[in-house]
C-alpha cells in the first residue's frame, strides 16, 4: 500500500500541473551508465536528446558526466560537468554540491534524499541572433521520496526550486515538479518512466515533460555496494 505521505505529495503535484498557464510539451530521452569505481566513488555517464516545443523541435543533445563519493552515515559528495549543443548555442556546465539520504522504516523501504547545488554555466558559441549569453550560477534544491511498489518497481515523487545569478541579479528562475516510475528488467538494466512539471518563474512559462531514460548498472563482482542514481 502506497502511504499517505506520497499520496500527499501526489495531490500536491497534481494541483500544480492543473494550473499551469502557457505550457510547452517537451520530452527527454536518456542512455545512461553506472559505474561503481570503489566502495566509495560512483560514476554516472549519460547522453540525453530533447525535444521541446509540443514534441517538434531538438532542444539539444547533453552529454552529463556525475561522480559522487560516500562520506558515510548517508552523505555524499557530488561533482558533474556537462557538454549541451543545440542549433542555437554550446554551453558547458560544471557543479559540486552534498547529498543526504534517510532510510525509512517499513516494508515499503522508502528513501528521503535531498541535495544541494551550485552550478556554474558558460556559453561557447551562441546564433548571432541572440549573441552570447553571461557566465550564470545556478543554485539548485532537490528534496525527493522515493518507495517500493511492486517487487522490483518504485516509484518516486520530487521537487526542485532553482535559483540564478546573472549579470549580478539573483532571481528565482526554474521550479519542478516530478514522478518517476523505475523498473529492475533482466540483468544489469534498468528503465524509468518520468513525468515533470517545470515553470520558468521569470517569465511564468510551463512545460509538460516525459521522461524515458534506459540504465546500465556496472558494478564490481567484489562489491555490494548500492549505485545511486
Amino acid at each position: 500500500m502506497i502511504n499517505t505521505r506520497l499520496l500527499l505529495c501526489i495531490a500536491l503535484f497534481s494541483g500544480n500541473v492543473l494550473n499551469a498557464q502557457r505550457a510547452d510539451q517537451a520530452s527527454w530521452f536518456t542512455v545512461e551508465v553506472n559505474r561503481e569505481l570503489s566502495k566509495k566513488v560512483n560514476a554516472e555517464f549519460s547522453q540525453q536528446v530533447r525535444l521541446d516545443r509540443n514534441n517538434t523541435r531538438l532542444r539539444g543533445l547533453y552529454t552529463n558526466a556525475d561522480f559522487s563519493y560516500k562520506l558515510g552515515k548517508g552523505w555524499r559528495a557530488l561533482a558533474e560537468i556537462r557538454f549541451s549543443t543545440s542549433a542555437r548555442w554550446d554551453r558547458i556546465r560544471y557543479g559540486a554540491g552534498v547529498q543526504k539520504r534517510w532510510k525509512l522504516k517499513g516494508k515499503q523501504k522508502a528513501e528521503l534524499r535531498v541535495k544541494g547545488l551550485f552550478q556554474r554555466q558558460f556559453h561557447w558559441l551562441s546564433d548571432p541572433r541572440f549573441g552570447i549569453n553571461p557566465p550564470v550560477n545556478n543554485y539548485r534544491i532537490k528534496l525527493g521520496y522515493e518507495q517500493k511498489l511492486i517487487p522490483k518497481t518504485r516509484l518516486g515523487v520530487y521537487v526542485e526550486p532553482m535559483w540564478r545569478t546573472e549579470r549580478g541579479e539573483t532571481f528565482a528562475r526554474r521550479f519542478r515538479a516530478g514522478l518517476q516510475l523505475n523498473r529492475a528488467l533482466p540483468g544489469p538494466f534498468n528503465v524509468t518512466l518520468g513525468y515533470v512539471w517545470q515553470r520558468n518563474i521569470n517569465v511564468m512559462r510551463d512545460f509538460h515533460i516525459l521522461q524515458l531514460t534506459l540504465s546500465f548498472n556496472w558494478k564490481k563482482k567484489s562489491s555490494q555496494s548500492e549505485t545511486e542514481q
